[in-house]
Order: structure tokens, then sequence, then C-alpha cells
């Protein structure tokens, strides 16, 4: 390369130690075998404080790893087309994201591996006839194929404004509800008085996203490298995610 590439790595005070570990190993190697020049924050939360230093110093990259990062970056991204943006989130994406800039990568977990875990089970529900309840929130929307439209009165959403917890105990009671099932976490009491309900619950929201981000970052060297950087909104493959099921 004629240019000797430098980049600013930010991650999430909440991101894993793995992750953390991941980044920590592959930083020094990147400069040592890529000659690239870096600069890391660690345990960022308001990417408003470093905006200055951003727009400031002549990055090429600017890194973030963390949903709550990905979130801050969308919009600052805006602001500053003169560098390339990498956005890593670290778990579920918690919020509809339809496009980004055509100067930001932005790498996000597919909503469907969540599906492919369960699959099996919610059909053999379906097709046992045993209705299902679903307790989710207005930006994670239940897969069509286990909720259709018609379904429509069998989920509550926690952020709809009303007492959520009244309202599923109406649908349970109209609907026969033989499982509730948890796609979005909820807090532990209002998890507890569930159980008055005397319905089983399945809390898929337990679900880990399991992220192999020695994987992810060697990519996104890789990019840096061959000065091919892919824009848009991309979902970790299979060789980068998973997802455990409690």
């Amino acid at each position: 390369m004629d240019k000797k590439p430098a980049i600013l790595m930010v991650t999430g005070a909440n991101l894993s130690p793995e992750a953390q570990a991941s980044v920590q190993k592959a930083l020094p190697v990147w400069r040592q075998t890529q000659n690239i020049s870096y600069e890391w924050i660690s345990g960022a939360q308001n990417l408003q404080e470093i905006t200055g230093k951003i727009q400031t110093v002549p990055y090429d990259y600017v890194i973030t790893v963390g949903n709550g990062l990905s979130e801050q970056a969308l919009p600052l991204s805006a602001q500053m087309p003169d560098k390339k943006w990498v956005l890593l989130d670290d778990d579920f994406p918690g919020s509809v994201v339809q496009s980004v800039y055509g100067h930001v990568t932005y790498k996000r977990a597919d909503p469907a591996l969540r599906q492919n875990v369960w699959d099996d089970w919610v059909k053999q529900q379906q097709n046992l006839g045993l209705p299902i309840e679903w307790i989710t929130e207005t930006s994670k929307p239940i897969p069509s194929a286990w909720a259709p439209s018609e379904e429509a009165d069998h989920i509550v959403y926690t952020d709809g404004g009303n007492p959520w917890f009244n309202q599923l105990s109406l649908q349970t009671r109209q609907h026969g509800a033989r499982w509730i099932v948890t796609y979005t976490p909820i807090e532990g009491a209002s998890l507890q008085r569930l159980k008055s309900l005397n319905i089983p619950v399945v809390n898929m929201a337990q679900d880990k996203l399991e992220l192999n981000w020695d994987v992810i970052l060697s990519g996104i060297l890789d990019n840096i490298v061959k000065n091919s950087d892919p824009s848009g909104i991309q979902y970790y493959s299979n060789s980068e995610a998973s997802v455990t099921k409690k």
C-alpha cells in the first residue's frame, strides 16, 4: 500500500472479555504485519465525548465495537464522510436499520439466527394446535412464520404504553394459551409474575449470541489490506456468529 492506514478502534464499556481480548491481541499484529497505525479507546460509552478527536485526527478508519456504539456512530458517520466507518454489533440487533451511508460498513447479527434455532419447536407447537402468546418490543417483531398477521392479537408489546401484563393475562384467557414466550428480555420481577398465570414460559431472550471475534477482526483486516471495503449492512457469516439456546 502506498499509505500506512491509520485506525481508531473504539470498544464499548459492556464488551465481553472475549471480545476485548481478541481486539487486544489483533491490533499489535495488524501493526507488525501490515504496518497499520492505530489508537484504541476502550470502555467507551459516549462517542460525542471523542467527536472532536475523530474530526481532527486524520484517521482512515473508525471501527466501533458494541451495539450501543453502533447506534451512536450511525448519525455521527454522516458528519465525517472522509473516513471509512466499520460498525460491529456485539449482540442481537436492538433497532431496525434500513440503510447506511456509502462509507459505512455495518456488521450485525442476522435475526434469522434465533429463528433457525427455535423454528422446529415453534412449528411443533403450531402443528399440535397449542396457542402461543408472545412478549416482545415494537422494534423486535416476531417472525411472520411464527406469528402471522392474522394472529397479531397473540403478541404483547412491553413498550406499547399500556400495562402489558394485564393485556397478556387477558389474551392468555381468550386464546387458551398453552405457552408464553419472551422474545425480548423483561425484568426479573415481571418474569416471576408470569408464573402466576400458570402457563409454561419459554425465555428465548436468554439465547446467547456467540461471536468469533478472531474471525471477524481477521475479515476486517483483510478488507483494509485489500482496500476493498464492502459498504452497507452485512450479517455476520456462519463462521462469525452462532446462537446458543439456553
